[in-house]
């Protein structure tokens, strides 16, 4: 129907071969197929770019920048009014898209919505002592790996913060509250996160420090914020 929002799909990956087949799977078996499919391929060795193309995907390179650069060169490049992140070795329901597209279109005034996941060991990993039971039955809720956004969120708040190797999705999510776009959240558990060893995130004492991170980066703006008050003030 026309007037209808097209959804793209960006995924941002680097030596993905081992789990990129089952994401892109996912993704192409949406109860609502997405208009498009970018890989950013972010300086891969391995036969990740082959593995993207066989499913339909457009192949973007990235030049082994990070995951900022590279989520960044997908928004350039895709042509979607709503805009999808997935990880290589993420899973999605199929009913994920038509979930928050259906969010957002009853919700006009939210500028992106989040949903919850649902946390996958991978034979032969150890559970990590921060994962719980429930977050593996019932989950909770995601930031990074659920976000889905309104392309005018992204002119509001700006891009990925460039050059952060993990929390760059905590670091948006932090300006778009400073910024004042609303948030929407859909309480089902539409990611499996696949937890196998070689996650960027699954370490909790990374995200910990991810974190603290992203915390600073936000003092540092609300003081620079403040200085800039006074001294318009001064004048």
């Amino acid at each position: 129907m026309q007037g209808e929002p097209r959804v793209s799909v960006v995924s941002a990956v680097r030596n993905g071969e081992r789990y990129l087949s089952e994401a892109l799977e996912s993704v192409m078996g949406q109860t609502l197929p997405p208009d498009e499919v970018l890989v950013i391929d972010d300086g891969s060795t391995d036969a990740t770019a082959d593995i993207a193309r066989s499913y339909g995907a457009r192949v973007m390179p990235s030049r082994g920048r990070g995951v900022s650069d590279a989520r960044n060169t997908g928004i350039a490049e895709c042509r979607g009014d709503l805009i999808a992140f997935i990880d290589h070795d993420d899973v999605w329901e199929p009913h994920k898209l038509e979930r928050q597209v259906a969010h957002l279109e009853t919700h006009p005034e939210v500028g992106y919505v989040l949903c919850w996941l649902r946390v996958v060991i991978e034979p032969g990993f150890e559970r990590p002592a921060w994962v719980k039971d429930e977050d593996l039955t019932r989950g909770y809720l995601a930031h990074g790996p659920s976000l889905f956004v309104r392309r005018g969120a992204f002119e509001t708040v700006g891009l990925f913060t460039s050059g952060l190797a993990i929390g760059e999705d905590a670091d948006w999510i932090v300006r778009a509250q400073e910024a004042g776009v609303p948030c929407g959240v859909v309480a089902e558990p539409l990611i499996r996160y696949r937890l196998h060893g070689e996650n960027a995130s699954g370490d909790g004492s990374v995200n910990a420090h991810a974190v603290m991170h992203v915390l600073r980066l936000a003092v540092v703006r609300k003081r620079a914020a403040a200085a800039a008050g006074k001294g318009r003030g001064a004048r």
